[in-house]
């Protein structure tokens, strides 16, 4: 007869509240500690404290057992590791119920935080315990009397130091009792002689683990750098931008003669000729844009040396894409983007505008909007707008597209290449990114 053995229901059906409290047992079996409603802390109770009684038999069958419970197999794996030093000398009660003042907002159902109870080493008796004395408070004076340590041991051998919140999953592998200035403020408290002794309990001794690495993302927003990136996330990423920027080259060229304002003036021979992309450079016109490309690069050298904006801006960007790049990979990244900015910003857009100095205005500072972006600043983006004035003129000398995209991406190779040997040499900051 089952009478008076009831069960909480949670307001659920049988299959929903137990996947529910499934659910709730692998979660505080993984942070240690959760809040949840006062009932649903006390119906998982039961069942926290059978999970690691199961760990702690630690036969086959218990971990077959856990397995159909636990729905996380590696903190199964986890918990079966941990449990027999954690909880050796403790025979139940392995998780407690602590009640919250305030109520939840909105229904005002009582709340509460459920959490494994840490044990940190039940002390012996004998004399000479190792880990008899981690386990008491620091002495105010040097060491006590000699009379009085066997009491004191004793006494200490009876008392359980309890804390709660440290769980079995990947960031909780070594349990923590205290912080390390605490760490340290105790063993420098303790006696020489105490000190030199060793516990033999793995995770119940007064030593604390170092507090887990922040996530790289978080670290890298801390110190002003962009996340890392990955080389083939680097290229896919560089060759699909370079693909959409050439598509829209392409597109206004074709919609360049309908409407530029320099066909309705009578400048649509002009407008035509920029059109042709066809147009190969000849030998003086070649040795013109190496020219350029020398300047801008020198030009970018100096600028780095004597504003500071510039330089955080280039640093930042470098980082994330030259750093995972190899030799050939660099070729590859200087070359796309600069044949595609080309195409659209020079080719099609100063012809779309005007073939003249209004069109490489105009289309100097929309390049250099494009470059406010991706960690950099005004600073890059006004530098960009300068490189972008000087290779429309560059178009506009030239007559030929050849020129400005050769000019712009022997630029990046250079500057791609001074900042990798600055990284080998160790110099750290200065090149530049890719403009």
């Amino acid at each position: 007869m089952r009478h008076g053995n009831r069960v909480a229901r949670l307001g659920r059906p049988a299959d929903q509240r137990k996947a529910l409290v499934r659910g709730l047992v692998t979660e505080v079996l993984r942070h240690g500690k959760i809040q949840t409603t006062k009932t649903k802390a006390k119906a998982i109770r039961k069942f926290v404290d059978k999970m690691i009684g199961l760990a702690k038999d630690g036969s086959l069958h218990a971990r077959r057992q856990a397995l159909g419970f636990i729905y996380d197999p590696e903190l199964v794996k986890s918990l079966f590791e941990q449990v027999p030093t954690r909880y050796g000398e403790r025979n139940g009660g392995y998780c407690r119920v602590k009640a919250l003042i305030q109520p939840r907002r909105g229904d005002n159902v009582e709340m509460a935080t459920i959490e494994l109870v840490m044990m940190q080493g039940r002390c012996s008796a004998s004399l000479g315990a190792p880990s008899a004395w981690h386990a008491l408070p620091a002495p105010s004076q040097a060491a006590p009397p000699p009379l009085r340590r066997a009491a004191v041991v004793a006494a200490a051998s009876r008392k359980q130091v309890q804390q709660g919140g440290q769980g079995f999953g990947k960031a909780a592998k070594a349990p923590a009792s205290m912080d390390k200035a605490q760490q340290q403020q105790q063993h420098t408290q303790q006696p020489s002689g105490q000190q030199q002794q060793a516990s033999p309990v793995p995770a119940a001794s007064a030593s604390a683990a170092a507090p887990p690495p922040a996530e790289p993302a978080a670290a890298a927003a801390q110190n002003g750098a962009l996340p890392a990136v990955e080389r083939g996330r680097v290229l896919a990423v560089c060759t699909q931008v370079s693909v959409v920027v050439a598509a829209l080259g392409f597109g206004l060229r074709w919609a360049a003669p309908l409407v530029s304002p320099a066909v309705r003036d009578g400048y649509s021979e002009t407008v035509t000729a920029l059109l042709d992309w066809s147009v190969l450079p000849s030998g003086e016109q070649l040795a013109l844009a190496g020219a350029a490309a020398g300047g801008v690069t020198a030009a970018r050298a100096a600028l780095l040396a004597v504003w500071p904006e510039f330089r955080e801006a280039s640093e930042r960007s470098n980082q994330q894409v030259l750093a995972p790049l190899r030799g050939a990979d660099v070729l590859l990244v200087a070359a796309l983007p600069a044949v595609s900015e080309e195409l659209l910003f020079r080719g099609a857009l100063i012809p779309a505008i005007y073939p003249d100095w209004r069109g490489v205005a105009i289309a100097g500072l929309a390049f250099g909007v494009l470059h406010n972006s991706g960690g950099r600043n005004p600073a890059f983006a006004a530098w960009a707008s300068a490189v972008g004035c000087a290779y429309g003129a560059l178009f506009l000398a030239t007559g030929s597209l050849a020129c400005p995209a050769m000019a712009h991406t022997l630029a990046n190779v250079a500057s791609a290449a001074l900042w990798k040997a600055e990284q080998q040499g160790g110099g750290g900051g200065g090149g530049a990114a890719a403009a």
